[in-house]
């Protein structure tokens, strides 16, 4: 591992980018049975029968593939473990009905890529994407996050490069200091931008207007793009640690992150951190 720079530079943005962009992964949600999810996905949020358009456009949503970002945030002796946020699974929950893990594997598959493979895909050294099924493990719906699991004897045999944990920060940055996004929206692989922190908490009811899932976390607002896709991503400080999780944009100039404490909330009660 080389040794970080002393300042915040282009240098220093590059050792983040080289360190922890093979930690980064894509996570695909399969539908199992796509009417099955469509009545889920009715009974959580109902659209109007006279909204035609609202139901073709679940119909075709229910179909299809839903993916989001996520990244490797533990490694035992038997499993390692990814962190993404829960609402690529669409309105499968909300703060009256929140879904359990068990649940979310009844209505989808779900399986990761990795960067190593992604790039033999684009090589020409492999004619498929090939990925590997992974297992949802924990669900918190009031925080936006998701836990998969993975056995590291078939993550060895699927991919024999390294995949550093990113370590959590034991502190938020200050207002003004320059982060980095890695991010995997679509089939984009290798998505990194950087920005500046703003604020390290603000209310839901304060950035969006309504709150369908019924969210209880605060969001880190953060001077820096993202799009569809990204969610789920790490927000990394200069020391190479993840401050926050992507949770959207809400169509402002900024994006908004799960804040620190409540992914440490979190992964503390799941286990993943003490």
């Amino acid at each position: 591992m080389m040794a970080p720079p002393n300042a915040f530079c282009n240098e220093l943005e590059q050792w983040v980018y080289n360190e922890f962009i093979g930690s980064v992964v894509i996570i695909e949600f399969n539908p199992k049975n796509s009417a099955a999810l469509k009545e889920l996905w009715d009974s959580i949020r109902p659209i109007p029968d006279e909204d035609e358009e609202g139901h073709r456009e679940r119909d075709k949503l229910s179909k299809e593939t839903h993916s989001s970002t996520g990244f490797i945030v533990k490694e035992s002796g038997r499993y390692i473990s990814v962190l993404t946020c829960a609402h690529v699974l669409g309105p499968a929950f909300k703060k009256e009905k929140p879904i359990t893990s068990s649940k979310v594997k009844e209505y989808f598959v779900s399986r990761i890529l990795c960067d190593h493979r992604e790039r033999r895909y684009r090589n020409g050294t492999e004619t498929n994407r090939e990925y590997i099924e992974a297992n949802v493990t924990e669900i918190s719906c009031e925080n936006d996050l998701m836990l998969l699991t993975i056995s590291k004897t078939i993550f060895a045999n699927y991919c024999n490069h390294a995949h550093r944990v990113i370590p959590m920060a034991e502190s938020y940055p200050k207002a003004l200091q320059k982060v980095v996004l890695l991010s995997w929206p679509g089939y984009r692989h290798r998505t990194a931008v950087t920005g500046e922190t703003s604020h390290p908490g603000r209310l839901i009811s304060t950035v969006s207007i309504g709150n369908p899932y019924g969210f209880k976390m605060r969001l880190a607002e953060v001077n820096i793009t993202s799009e569809d896709g990204s969610s789920g991503g790490p927000l990394i400080n200069g020391a190479g640690e993840f401050v926050a999780v992507l949770h959207g944009g809400y169509g402002s100039g900024f994006s908004f992150f799960i804040c620190l404490s409540d992914v440490r909330k979190t992964l503390t009660t799941w286990g993943v951190v003490h």
